[in-house]
């Protein structure tokens, strides 16, 4: 495999084409070739190009350096060794020579070289164990089964005798997926094969000696590989803007070189000689002379767009990201029971100000706002509910009801278990009632789910889940007496009150986010064939046997508990015929399991079929409690007019009041509740919810509540309606939606709210769709993996860090980095009218006013460093403060530091600044004729260098005005940037004279290096009136700035909030 980008043949054009992607570039070449290949350039010929190579060249060291990092990396991943069998016998073979059908023998603790169909394994049964952290970020392990007739099958010998054919699905990036069949001579059965028979490259085997597996996919086409790719590009709102404010100024810049070429083409034709003198033969056209002085004004003004702000604007997202995001220790989080630090992470530095903007965040609920730790609480069999204690969220929901409340809290016996009912416990259930359902109902927890028991040393039960749910559910079957022992392949064993009972498996029906339920179909020992169910209320109840007793009583129940914050599950089963399930598995199942094309599809049919005429057993109830800080961070977000939604998929009363206690809804808002069972109704709701809120009969303070289908946008008019009423609420609760919901929830706002930046937060691979539809996605690091995490821009471990994440890191990002590209553009500016304003100084030649070199510097060395230091360490207010006061935010939503006015504000600062530092040393060195050095009239060269000292100087003292926080090292870039400038011209000025032009040495009239320079600055500098004119320069430009600062602060219709906190 390669995942670099270049080799030694294509990094140069490839990463050149790559560079000229960017507007700048182009426009900067464009105006390098003028220079070089025409005779209108005013500047010197290599005033642009060297600039130019010289940003290009930096850009081609970092891209090279990062990608020779890739080629290290993929070599050593290529070259790593393997045992095959290959041409009937065992050798050692390079990743990199691995092919398909080959079969591959992987020992303990190997990694997989690419994706295979397991054929053999040193377990029993054929089963083998693998870690998954580099697919998905699980680190629990996983069970993989090897193909049945061939699972026990371990000598090299026989297995180079195997012979057979594989069907399967093309290579695709679905890492949980995986259609196909395999037939192995001599019997011409197809076996169907799923994922738990695939081995994916990047997996590690563990707990199992060796497996031997057949290769499918390889390279590229691994599922690992198809999930390289690149996230979607984004690109954030202040990007957005600079674009068009580049535009805007591009067009300035032709305007004034109009003009500039309408002024010299009028001189020419009023100062037409031709007539009066003989010796003038050569004259050029006017409509030559207009498009030549065109050309030659727009290489003069070419600066006014800055060539170094992509490079400015690159280095200090990378320093703002990886410096001081990825290194802040107040966003690191310490796992303790796995003795481990959890930093916050950014995966991407190009939207660092977009942090700063979010005007809506879409939030997931378990694992975001919820620990992911879940523990049984209660459950209800026969209509009778078992178990004490309350929830944080129960109590919550009891003090709004204004109820008394018990604090206590029952001793948790174990992680994932906090049942306790003396009734239940050391085997009480017997005395029960409903006793022989009791029994079913901790023989079905025991047996429905797909988990996997790990007996270490000690003979101590470890169970490795899918989720944390299934954990909870059969740790407390097993602390209730119904232990979960042991799994094959078509067998699971459990101890029940003492009893070890086998169950042959003979299907298993998954679940899915559309199923919201899992079946298992067993065989007791007592040769019944029984379906076991379990999965959301709404979806198990409407598919059970009419007429059974204690449904209502259950459905009581199932509301209390979900007012209490739990998450609830029913439980069911079905005894099924054997014909008829014979007839089922044959003719639906079987088929569909062989399925190349919709497999998915077929088998949810195929279930739809069999489950059926259910009988209730009973309901679980699990807790999730609230993350820390969660309430607070909600809080503190909604005074920033951060509007949250929660999309969860949990049932509406469990929403609410997971709202309620995490602050998300409170006492004083008016919750419009939405709930519809068909499309119609829900068509009549909101359009009532929005006709009453419009109105204001709903009040002014408004949540929403959305149940199931009315939060599906895909109907046209219905989503504008719906999203017109979710913008007058303060907060939005989705429930019960899909991850495909999700995403379409977020590109509804996203899409139809232009100016909004939204922010999505997930935990999981079911938010990975919607966090990459957001502008911005961040990934909690959880429970459920790394997949969400992966996926973001952004990660952090927990949802409290998203507080800091914005509030701080986005808001002073947003300020810095829109405050550098005004700046830019605003000192740029100032240098480039000067030289506009000395046009009608030189009867509109074009010539320049600055040496050359010092005009290409200008950008690059004299003005470029402080504006960095300015964008790493300056601050308004300081993080206390940023927090404690989280109106700030609002600045960054009503882009108050970036935008169009803003720009005009600093192109009209810079028209004043280019004012003063043109005419001041104009009036004072030329009306006043005085003579600077040994009575010598002032040169154009000693007037430049006057000009240029009052700009470098002007632009850099006006970065220190804005400056609010200042620390060594903005002192130092600041400061040592004014000093660089008074160096470099000291020594420049003397340049020429150390270094001659000579005939072998001729890169001083290649570069007009130090000619006009020679010994300027001496004569320029000698004179006190040098240092006055600076001096007044700086006090009449200056002067305005601080005025109109100090006004601002003064004045209470334009004081800001951040003026009374400094």
């Amino acid at each position: 495999v390669s995942t670099a980008k270049y080799n030694l043949v294509t990094f140069i054009p490839k990463n050149l084409l790559e560079q000229f992607r960017r507007v700048a570039n182009i426009y900067f070449f464009i105006i390098a070739l003028l220079q070089l290949a025409t005779p209108f350039s005013p500047t010197g010929r290599y005033s642009t190009a060297l600039p130019l190579v010289m940003v290009i060249i930096i850009q081609m060291i970092k891209d090279g350096y990062e990608d020779v990092k890739r080629h290290i990396s993929d070599n050593e991943v290529n070259n790593r060794k393997i045992s095959i069998l290959r041409n009937g016998e065992v050798m050692e073979v390079c990743w990199k020579e691995v092919q398909v059908g080959d079969i591959v023998k992987v020992n303990q603790d190997e990694s997989f070289p690419a994706d295979l169909i397991g054929i053999s394994s040193s377990e029993h049964q054929g089963i083998c164990y693998i870690e998954t952290s580099q697919l998905d970020g699980e680190t629990n392990l996983k069970i993989k089964r090897c193909v049945h007739p061939t699972s026990e099958l371990i000598d090299p010998n026989a297995l180079l005798k195997l012979k057979g054919v594989i069907n399967c699905e093309q290579p695709n990036n679905k890492l949980y997926n995986f259609t196909g069949n395999i037939k192995i001579d001599p019997d011409p059965k197809p076996i169907a094969l799923d994922v738990e028979n695939v081995l994916l490259r990047g997996a590690i085997l563990k707990n199992t000696k060796y497996i031997y597996g057949l290769v499918v996919f390889t390279g590229k086409h691994s599922k690992l590989m198809m999930n390289s790719r690149n996230p979607p590009t984004k690109r954030s709102k202040v990007e957005k803007i600079t674009n068009r404010m580049i535009l805007i100024l591009f067009f300035a810049q032709v305007i004034l070189a109009l003009i500039s070429a309408t002024a010299i083409t009028a001189w020419e034709s009023n100062n037409n000689h031709q007539n009066n003198h003989w010796y003038f033969t050569d004259f050029t056209p006017l409509a030559s002379q207009f498009f030549g002085g065109f050309l030659t004004f727009f290489i003069l003004y070419n600066n006014c767009i800055p060539i170094s702000l992509y490079v400015t604007l690159e280095t200090v997202k990378v320093i703002q990201a990886r410096v001081f995001l990825d290194n802040d220790i107040q966003m690191c989080y310490y796992d303790k029971p796995n003795d481990l630090h959890i930093p916050a992470m950014a995966k991407t530095s190009s939207l660092n100000e977009e942090l700063g903007q979010v005007e809506y965040i879409f939030s997931d609920k378990t694992g975001t706002l919820t620990q992911n730790v879940m523990e049984f609480l209660k459950f209800s069999v026969c209509g009778v509910e078992y178990g004490r204690g309350s929830t944080e969220i129960g109590r919550a929901a009891a003090k709004r009801r204004g109820e008394k409340v018990l604090e206590e809290q029952p001793i948790p016996n174990e992680d994932g278990f906090q049942f306790a009912d003396e009734r239940i416990m050391e085997n009480n259930w017997k005395k029960e009632k409903c006793s022989s359902t009791i029994e079913e109902f901790l023989t079905l927890l025991a047996v429905c789910h797909t988990v996997i028991p790990e007996v270490d040393k000690n003979n101590h039960i470890e169970y490795q889940a899918s989720s944390p749910d299934e954990a909870a559910l059969v740790k407390a079957a097993k602390y209730l007496g119904f232990v979960f022992t042991e799994r094959s392949p078509k067998q699971c064993t459990i101890n029940a009150a003492g009893v070890s009972r086998t169950y042959d498996v003979l299907n298993i029906l998954e679940f899915n986010s559309t199923r919201k339920r899992m079946s298992v179909i067993v065989r007791t020992p007592e040769n019944e064939i029984v379906l076991y169910t379990k999965g959301a209320d709404n979806v198990v109840f409407e598919r059970l046997q009419p007429g059974q007793e204690h449904v209502e009583e259950t459905r009581a129940l199932l509301e209390k508990h979900a007012a209490e914050g739990l998450r609830t599950l029913v439980c069911a089963k079905a005894v099924l015929d054997p014909i008829e399930y014979e007839r089922w598995n044959t003719e639906v199942y079987e088929p569909a399991e062989l399925d190349l094309k919709d497999k998915k599809q077929k088998l949810a049919d195929a279930a739809e079929v069999i489950e059926k005429n259910l009988m209730l057993v009973g309901t679980t109830a699990i807790e999730d409690k609230l993350q820390d800080e969660v309430p607070d961070t909600i809080a503190t977000l909604a005074k920033a007019k951060v509007k949250i939604w929660v999309l969860t998929g949990d049932k509406q009363e469990t929403a609410i009041n997971i709202g309620y206690a995490c602050a998300l809804l409170d006492n004083d808002m008016s919750i419009m509740i939405i709930n519809a069972e068909n499309r119609s109704s829900l068509k009549t709701q909101i359009r009532m919810k929005l006709k009453n809120a419009m109105e204001g009969k709903e009040g002014s303070n408004l949540g929403l509540v959305v149940d199931d289908d009315a939060d599906d946008p895909n109907e046209e008019p219905l989503r504008y309606t719906f999203l017109r009423l979710c913008m007058l609420c303060k907060s939005v609760i989705c429930c019960r939606v899909s991850p495909l919901q999700k995403s379409l929830i977020v590109k509804l706002v996203k899409d139809n709210l232009p100016g909004a930046v939204t922010l999505a937060i997930g935990d999981g691979a079911n938010d990975v769709s919607m966090i990459q539809a957001a502008h911005i996605g961040v990934g909690i690091s959880g429970k459920e993996g790394l997949q969400a995490a992966r996926a973001a821009d952004y990660a952090i471990a927990q949802f409290k860090y998203l507080k800091r994440l914005l509030l701080i890191h986005g808001r002073l990002n947003y300020r810095r980095i829109g405050k550098t590209i005004v700046y830019s553009f605003y000192k740029n500016l100032t240098l480039q009218l000067t030289q506009f304003f000395f046009i009608f100084f030189n009867a509109f030649t074009g010539t320049s006013l600055y040496e050359n070199i010092s005009l290409s510097t200008f950008n690059l060395i004299f003005t470029s460093v402080p504006v960095i230091g300015f964008a790493m360490f300056d601050r308004d207010v300081d993080d206390e403060n940023s927090l404690q006061y989280p109106e700030l935010y609002t600045y960054g939503q009503r882009d108050h530091y970036f935008n169009i006015p803003e720009l005009l504000m600093w192109i009209l600062n810079a028209v004043w600044h280019s004012l003063c530092c043109f005419f001041i040393p104009i009036i004072s060195l030329g009306f006043m004729n005085s003579a600077l050095y040994e009575g010598k009239m002032v040169s154009l060269e000693e007037l430049g260098i006057l000009i240029y000292t009052c700009i470098i100087m002007l632009v850099n003292i006006k970065l220190a005005v804005e400056t609010c926080t200042w620390n060594f090292f903005n002192s130092i870039l600041l400061w040592g940037s004014v000093a660089v400038w008074f160096l470099w011209t000291i020594l420049y000025s003397v340049f020429y004279w150390v270094v001659p032009d000579a005939g072998f040495f001729p890169f001083n009239s290649l570069l007009g290096l130090g000619r006009k320079y020679y010994f300027n600055f001496y004569n320029s500098s000698g004179n006190i009136l040098f240092w006055f004119t600076l001096a007044l320069v700086l006090v009449v430009a200056l002067g305005r700035d601080i005025t109109w600062k100090s006004a601002v602060r003064i004045l209470p219709w334009t004081k800001q909030l951040y003026h009374v906190i400094q």
